[in-house]
Formats: C-alpha cells, sequence, structure tokens
C-alpha cells in the first residue's frame, strides 16, 4: 500500500513528480524541520510573555517588554548580516568554507562586544528615557552582545543546510528561558532576575551551536580570506534591503498611530499582527530556499526547482490563512484578541491580502540575493518610499491605510516580477 502511494506520479509544472521524490527533495524536507521547529519554538516563546506577565505586575511587565522590545530593535537592525553570512557560508567551497565560518564568528564576537559596551555605556541615558531601573539596562547590553554571537551561529548552521541543531539550539534556548525566568521571578528577582534567566539561556544556546559545529569551528586570529570586499560589496545594498522591506510591515503600524485614534490605531495594531501570522508561518520556507539555491548558484547548477517548491508552499501557505481569515474572521479574532476587537472583523482577510502580497515579494527578494542580483535592492526602497506618501496622503480610517500599504507591497511584488522577466528574457 506504501509502495503504491510513495510510487504515484503527479505533474508538477510539467514534470512528473513522486510523492516520494517530494518528500525526500531537501527544499521538503528542510522546511519541515524548520516550521515544525519554529511553531515550537513561537509556542514556547508566547508562553514564556502568557506565563511572566501574571506572575509580574502590570509595571513590571512593562519594563520587561519594554526592555525585550529594545533589544529586539537592535537585533533586528542587524539581521542584514544573517543573510551575508549565510550566503557566504553557503556559496564557498569546501576547501575554503572553514576560513570564512572562523571569520564570521570572530567578526560576530567583535561587533557583539562593541556593541554591549557602547550599551553599557548608553545605559544611563536609555534607561532614563524608556523610565527602566539603569540596572535591567546593563543586563540588557550583555544579551544583545550574545544575541548576535548567536545570530552568526545558527547562520552558519543555516548556510551548512544544518537545520535540525538550528531549530534544537533555538528551542532549548527559548525553553531554558521559560523555566529560570519563572524560577527568578518567582525567587523575587524580578525584572532582573528574568533578564538573568534571558542571559544564562542565550549562553546555553550558543553551547548547543558549538557543539554541533565542533569539528567545524576553528577561530584563527588571523584569517587570509580573498573576498573580504565582495563581502562588503554584498553587505551594503543588503542592509538597503532589509531595512526597507521591515519598514513595509512597521510603517504603517506607527503610522496608524500617529493618524488615527488611539482605538483605531489599537485594532490596525491588532490585525496587523494577525496578518503577520502569514509571514512568520512562511519565513522558515525562505529559510530553507536561501541557502540551497546560494550554494546550486556557486556550484552553476540549475536551482528552478527549489524556487518553484518554494514559491508553491509558501503561496499555498498564503491562500490557505487568507481563506480562513475571509470566512471565520470573528471566530479567529475572539480566540486570539476577545471580543473587544471584533468591530473589525470584516477587514481581517484585507490584511490577510497584504501581508501575503508582501510574503510572496520577500520570497521572490531572498530568491535574487541568494543568487548574488543586489540591483533588486532598489525595487523594495521604492515601494517603502510610496508607502510612506500614500499612507501621508490617504490615512482617514483602517481601510485606508491597509490599502494604501497593500498597493505598495505590490509595488514591489510586481516589480520583483518584471524584473524576473525581463532577466529571464535577456531583456537586461
Amino acid at each position: 500500500m506504501w509502495q503504491k502511494i510513495s510510487s504515484f506520479k503527479f505533474s508538477f509544472f510539467g514534470k512528473p513528480v513522486s510523492f516520494k521524490d517530494a518528500v525526500s527533495h531537501p527544499m521538503f524536507a528542510g522546511s519541515a524541520i524548520m516550521v515544525f521547529g519554529s511553531n515550537i519554538a513561537n509556542f514556547f516563546a508566547s508562553i514564556y510573555h502568557f506565563v511572566i506577565g501574571r506572575m509580574l505586575d502590570p509595571n513590571q511587565y512593562g519594563e520587561l517588554a519594554t526592555t525585550i522590545t529594545f533589544i529586539s530593535l537592535v537585533i533586528t537592525s542587524l539581521s542584514f548580516l544573517s543573510i551575508v553570512v549565510v550566503k557566504f557560508i553557503s556559496s564557498s567551497k569546501a576547501q575554503a568554507q572553514k576560513a570564512v565560518i572562523s571569520w564570521f564568528s570572530l567578526a560576530s564576537i567583535f561587533i557583539g562586544v562593541g556593541i554591549a559596551v557602547l550599551l553599557v555605556a548608553l545605559a544611563p541615558f536609555t534607561s532614563k528615557f524608556f523610565h527602566i531601573h539603569q540596572s535591567i539596562m546593563y543586563v540588557a547590553a550583555p544579551i544583545v552582545g550574545l544575541f548576535i554571537v548567536s545570530m552568526a551561529l545558527k547562520s552558519i548552521l543555516q548556510g551548512l543546510l544544518m537545520f535540525l541543531p538550528n531549530v534544537l539550539s533555538t528551542n532549548v534556548q527559548i525553553i531554558t528561558r521559560l523555566a529560570l525566568g519563572v524560577i527568578a521571578v518567582y525567587l523575587g528577582w524580578e525584572v532582573a532576575g528574568a533578564l538573568v534567566g534571558f542571559l544564562i539561556a542565550l549562553v546555553l544556546e550558543i553551547m548547543v551551536m558549538l557543539y554541533y559545529l565542533r569539528n567545524i569551528l576553528v577561530l584563527k586570529f588571523k584569517i587570509k580570506l580573498k573576498n573580504k570586499l565582495s563581502i562588503f560589496k554584498y553587505a551594503i545594498p543588503t542592509l538597503f534591503s532589509t531595512f526597507s522591506v521591515n519598514s513595509l510591515i512597521s510603517t504603517d503600524v506607527l503610522l496608524a498611530k500617529h493618524h488615527l485614534s488611539s482605538f483605531d490605531a489599537g485594532i490596525y495594531a491588532a490585525l496587523s499582527t494577525l496578518g503577520k501570522i502569514i509571514f512568520f508561518g512562511t519565513a522558515p520556507i525562505a529559510s530553507v530556499m536561501f541557502p540551497l539555491i546560494a550554494k546550486k548558484y556557486s556550484e552553476r547548477k540549475n536551482s528552478n526547482d527549489i524556487f518553484l517548491i518554494s514559491m508553491s508552499m509558501t503561496v499555498l501557505v498564503c491562500l490557505g490563512v487568507t481563506f480562513i481569515y475571509f470566512l471565520f474572521p470573528k471566530l479567529v479574532i475572539n480566540i486570539l484578541y476577545g471580543d473587544k476587537y471584533l468591530i473589525a472583523a470584516n477587514k481581517l482577510y484585507l490584511f490577510g491580502i497584504f501581508i501575503s502580497v508582501y510574503t510572496i515579494g520577500t520570497l521572490m527578494l531572498n530568491y535574487f540575493l541568494s543568487r548574488d542580483d543586489t540591483k533588486v535592492v532598489v525595487i523594495p526602497l521604492i515601494a517603502a518610499f510610496v508607502q510612506y506618501i500614500l499612507i501621508r496622503l490617504y490615512n482617514e480610517s483602517i481601510l485606508q491605510i491597509v490599502v494604501m500599504s497593500t498597493i505598495s507591497v505590490c509595488v514591489m511584488t510586481v516589480g520583483f516580477v518584471l524584473y524576473f522577466l525581463l532577466k529571464k528574457y535577456k531583456f537586461l
């Protein structure tokens, strides 16, 4: 019975493919590991906020949430480095790979220490600005430093196609953070205790990753790396693309807070968060696709099958979730946010469309960047500018802002499609 099922063939873009071939494909297998592992991590991350939020009073939880948001903001601003690491690790030849890994590892340590020292120096100012105790910002500084090292090591694992250790280390960190945070708060150490738990969890996560990299990673202070210039040339446009793409799903929320009433801005933020479920749910697919295509591109091999599988999986998820948002908006909102937000249930599917188009666009951007094509960074920059102008002009309601944002991401995605076709038919 199983043999018949596994050998059954179906047509995929005109090519006969068996069920066994599809399941054993590295794109499918890698995505399954990343999606499953990432969703478990997201679940425990949500539990962390739910449990710690209940144990702390609102003022204390406000301090913790603000500190974690501040840490996330710093890390997000450096997320372009992750793309750079994955690209050069996955495309490096075997004999040069150890040197590249060592160079990126040392660079992450230097950057992490440098930023941590800077944050310690700025602690008196940041604590005053955010109305947070200074000692908390002192603990936040090494957390950011360790996060940068952790991000680099995860990117190395991703570039080496070691997806299981990647998600395993992430889950170890989040579960440890939850356990130690609960213990620390229970013992009366409050916000500082929860953050110390976070710090220890990051150390443990790094140790797990170093264990899996023990036969590959060798730290040397004198490393001969021939392609340093190409790394910097690739990093600069990647920085701009990451900034502009991230702004497309954050500028709308900020401008909604500026232009709408506090109530409508809160509704918009909730609907935006629900829409982003689509993006974060499909993000692991892009994470798997990127190193696979980068590796094949460096070997001058065809990678169309990987891109088509990635796009198919992403579109299916986008359509599925948006369809659920269209059919059962009240049920989704009531379960996740409560009846106070039901007033905007009829607009939920619009956020599904907005984020679906955005998600498809970001997948295409990852495809181009994995193939060393950095010219496309102009397209998301234009889209981000268009979004800002349109929302500044049309901002009287939630509907206007989400429609303007959808138009903006359509500019990006259609731009990528046109660029892809022009390249394919040799017009560029």
